[in-house]
């Protein structure tokens, strides 16, 4: 654990020596440093660090055996595996090649939309985004590249080639893991309303969407199991008979909580501003962030969507309302009190929860 802590007080020690949102140069030079420290970091980690590290290791020793339509794995995914073991056989270049890719995307949205690239950056780690690429690896590059594919439209430039482009990305992501496919439900949403900017949207309404729909959702369970069992038939096993299947009420309130909390302080700050495109962005997201971990209260394998949303919150929402607050004072009250809510929620997971996250002790490869 005391790695990471190393890595968190490391981002704030540089944001102190080279102000990054001063200039574009300066938030280059943080984000790339950071960039290296956070990859050498997972990229050498042994097997043993992250729940489904050595299976994935496991896999790739296996690549020449399995076919890539032969498997319950994604096609995108064993391409991705079988282009790599090509290169090397060694499942280190699995794991550094990961990494960048995951880090390095999360680095290139905080430097295209954070208004506090520090902040984002230190909450990246402290809220288990930075956790949940160790872990799950297809899911974590389904996002990374959904995160790519959410910069082309969210800025609503370049028009309807974007609009394509971003589609196909994806369709990618769904390659990696058709998990990702929840995807297109935020990307219709923001091409409506980045093509409709003057519909009155506020923070206040997007959340109140969100809640109701958390509602109806948990009040509605068996109905949305029917859905998802017969859209989505291959993961019928993950629904009724796998450590997924389980209700975790009580984490999944906790991380309820923690995402209303930062929906409502948000909002608080906003009031009844009408919002612009990177603002309507983050409010969509972590009102899915919402709706997911509420329903993983009953049955835990929702909390898996919850990480395609709940990343924006820690790179973009934070740092937008944060920003927000014109009286210096005040900001920096408010950014201390996140930053040291943050280092709590870490602390408790990695001491009293090490099982979520599976990523202590740390160890080198």
């Amino acid at each position: 654990m005391t790695i990471y802590l190393v890595q968190v007080f490391t981002i704030g020690f540089l944001g102190l020596l080279i102000h990054p949102n001063m200039s574009q140069r300066r938030k280059r030079e943080f984000l790339f440093l950071v960039f290296l420290l956070l990859t050498i970091i997972s990229g050498i980690r042994a097997y043993s660090v992250g729940a489904d590290t050595r299976n994935y290791v496991n896999m790739f020793n296996n690549t020449d055996y399995i076919g890539i339509l032969n498997t319950r794995i994604e096609m995108g995914f064993m391409t991705y595996l079988k282009i790599l073991h090509g290169i090397s056989d060694d499942p280190g270049i699995m794991l550094f090649t990961s990494s960048i890719i995951c880090v390095g995307s999360a680095c290139l949205f905080t430097y295209q939309f954070s208004k506090n690239c520090v902040m984002s950056m230190m909450l990246y780690i402290l809220m288990g985004s930075y956790f949940g690429q160790m872990n799950t690896m297809r899911q974590a590059i389904a996002l990374s590249i959904s995160e790519v594919a959410f910069m082309l439209v969210i800025s609503n430039r370049g028009g309807v080639q974007r609009k394509i482009v971003s589609a196909i990305l994806l369709l990618l992501a769904t390659s990696m893991h058709t998990i990702a496919a929840v995807a297109f439900i935020p990307y219709a949403l923001v091409v409506r309303s980045n093509e409709n900017e003057n519909t009155g949207v506020t923070v206040q309404k997007t959340l109140l969407r969100a809640f109701g729909f958390a509602i109806l959702g948990f009040a509605g369970y068996s109905f949305i199991m029917a859905i998802a069992t017969r859209l989505f038939p291959a993961y019928a096993y993950y629904f009724s008979n796998s450590q997924w299947s389980d209700s975790n009420y009580n984490a999944a309130l906790f991380n309820t909580l923690i995402s209303v909390v930062f929906a409502l302080a948000g909002a608080c700050v906003f009031r009844n501003k009408e919002l612009n495109n990177t603002q309507r962005f983050a409010a969509i997201m972590i009102g899915f962030s919402i709706i997911f971990n509420v329903l993983s209260m009953r049955m835990e394998i929702w909390n898996r969507l919850v990480g395609m949303f709940g990343i924006y919150t820690n790179l973009l929402w934070v740092s937008e309302f944060s920003s927000e607050i014109q009286n210096v004072k005040n900001r920096w009250i408010l950014n201390s009190c996140i930053i040291l809510f943050a280092l709590a929620y870490m602390l408790i997971v990695l001491i009293f929860r090490p099982e979520w996250t599976q990523v202590v002790p740390y160890m080198v490869r």
